[in-house]
């Protein structure tokens, strides 16, 4: 049966066809487009149900698979009036049959984040309290959102519905999205994880997330004394439920979940302390202390756990207020542990700048050529001039200068410089800065180089556009060699500070500063592919130009605009 609807559809579109064509002969069509908001299949053909600007159209078209939210385009003719479906008992007051609809081709749905708006992470509240979240989000993808919402996705939903919706947005837009929350009743860190969603139902999109801390006397309705008595129960469960329930009560629990740490003959229980004290926000001085000895306890689940925190949750937690115990640690006896200290403080950045004098002893005379390497680079990240984000920075040669640029990482890791003077002192025909995340694969660099008398000679033969498209070639490739050419995946010319410039993006294969994730030791082949986005603009006798890559978010659209906007803080003194 569906073959025989499916001709007889196709029969009638063949009509239209030979119209079409003997009406082509003397009429240029012109082509329209709309906004995919509801589609369903009869008969052999799709009906669609699209937004033209402000204004809803029927369309009738072949069977084609189309989602909600998609862009089309279909040649301008005459719209049938009253057309009866008798396939869906139904009547179309004004419906446009066409042979095809064009989809776009580089439909794609994507969000960004842009900023919270209201209720900046961590933010204090007691228990029930009322808000409204609200973050600001791009549409980074090449589809328009009609019938999109913001979906729940889990974590702590505190009592917001599992959806909201969102107004019409074009590609290229923000909008502000807002959702009424209502804050746990217990105490303790509460987030909830939020992500775009299609009118099918589809997630896609960078995660959006709140993140609150609950201030309460009680946690699941019993006092802290309670559940402090409770670490002397008999069974060990009961005891690690008890340092759970203590860390929701902050700081003012980590004398007792210190002392059950060090006195508990359970190995379970003792490592529920460790979480119980990674938990607590902020750390404090003798949490981290006890944190730090433990990397090295005799029990390997001990000493595994208390150096994943290390790494990985207090680098989130800490701040300046930390320092001095860092320090402290610096001077340990154990490597291990001196290591991990100096770690802790690269996280701080410039705030650990009281550390210096400690890291330059250690860079110069520790005994283990490890703590010697990381002092040095910790002090790179911590006393460089202009380190801070949103400083101004000047190059070695003081040939431009240049806004410090915020790292894009998910740690908050902050960028390392690098420049000329420090890597290529002989060189004088140019001058660069290289704003640097080695863990993240994260690089903004930034330079002018000058053009040699014989070379401006040649480029007077090319068009301007020639120009510039030889000079991001030479910019990408005098940056770094690539293991497989590089493909151009997207260019554009435009207006900068520096004049007409060409922004390029690259596909570089098998080309990332990280190494993936292998389980062995890493090699070359198990780089991956990524984006590296390059901007050049020619002046006089020199050009300017910039670079970003950002390998542990490959986002097109993100990096186009960080290096767009790190190029416009260049400022050239030449």
């Amino acid at each position: 049966m569906r073959n025989i609807t499916y001709v007889k559809c196709y029969t009638i579109i063949l009509l239209l066809l030979a119209t079409v064509g003997i009406a082509d002969a003397q009429t240029e069509f012109e082509l329209r487009s709309c906004i995919v908001k509801e589609t369903f299949d009869s008969d052999g053909c799709s009906y669609i149900r699209c937004l033209e600007g402000g204004s809803e159209i029927w369309l009738r078209t072949l069977q084609v698979k189309l989602m909600v939210g998609e862009n089309i385009s279909f040649r301008d003719v005459t719209p049938m009036i009253n057309y009866r479906s008798n396939s869906l008992n139904r009547t179309f007051p004004k419906i446009t049959s066409v042979p095809v609809v064009l989809r776009s081709a580089s439909f794609r749905n994507a969000s960004t984040f842009v900023s919270d708006e209201t209720i900046p992470d961590g933010t204090v509240m007691s228990p029930g309290h009322s808000f409204t979240k609200t973050w600001k989000i791009r549409n980074s993808g090449s589809a328009s959102w009609s019938g999109y919402n913001l979906g729940f996705v889990d974590g702590a939903q505190m009592g917001a519905p599992s959806s909201v919706s969102v107004p019409m947005t074009p590609p290229g837009a923000t909008l502000d999205i807002s959702v009424p929350m209502t804050a746990p009743k217990d105490a303790g860190l509460h987030q909830g994880n939020w992500q775009m969603r299609t009118a099918n139902g589809e997630f896609f999109g960078e995660r959006v997330f709140v993140f609150i801390l609950v201030k309460s006397s009680t946690y699941e309705g019993r006092a802290f004394e309670d559940w402090e008595a409770d670490l002397q129960a008999h069974s060990p469960a009961f005891r690690e439920k008890a340092l759970v329930a203590l860390s929701r009560f902050g700081p003012r629990a980590a004398p007792a979940i210190i002392r059950t740490f060090r006195t508990d003959s359970d190995e379970n229980v003792r490592v529920a302390a460790l979480g119980a004290l990674a938990n607590i926000t902020p750390p404090t001085n003798d949490a981290v202390r006890v944190l730090l000895g433990a990397t090295t306890d005799p029990s390997p689940s001990i000493s595994t756990i208390a150096i994943m925190i290390f790494q990985e949750a207090l680098p989130l937690k800490i701040g300046p207020e930390t320092v001095p115990v860092l320090v402290e640690a610096m001077h340990d006896a154990n490597a291990i542990r001196r290591q991990l200290a100096i770690q802790l403080l690269g996280h701080l950045g410039p705030a650990a700048k009281e550390a210096a004098p400690a890291l330059r002893e250690l860079a110069d005379h520790d005994p283990e050529p490890e703590v010697r390497n990381i002092a040095n680079e910790v002090l790179k990240l911590i006393e460089l001039r202009g380190v801070v984000s949103g400083d101004k920075y000047s190059s070695p040669r003081n040939w431009f200068s240049v806004q410090v640029p915020k790292s894009a990482n998910w740690a908050n890791a902050p960028f390392a410089i690098q420049d000329t003077s420090v890597n290529q002192p002989k060189v004088s025909n140019y001058d660069l800065v290289a704003f640097e995340v080695k863990d993240f694969g994260e690089v903004l660099i930034t330079g002018v180089r000058h053009i040699p008398d014989d070379v401006l000679d040649k480029m007077k033969q090319d068009d301007n556009h020639t120009v510039l498209s030889n000079l991001a070639n030479k910019t990408l490739y005098a940056w770094r060699d690539f293991p497989i050419k590089t493909k151009v995946v997207e260019e554009t010319y435009l207006t900068t500070p520096h004049g007409e410039s060409l922004l390029r993006v690259y596909m570089a294969e098998k080309a990332s500063l990280l190494v993936s994730a292998t389980g062995r030791r890493p090699t070359a082949s198990d780089k991956f592919d990524t984006l590296i986005a390059v901007i050049v603009a020619k002046q006089k006798n020199h050009y300017v130009y910039a670079i970003a890559e950002n390998d542990a978010e490959v986002n097109k659209e993100a990096l186009k605009r960080r290096v767009q906007s790190f190029f416009a803080s260049v400022v050239v003194h030449r």
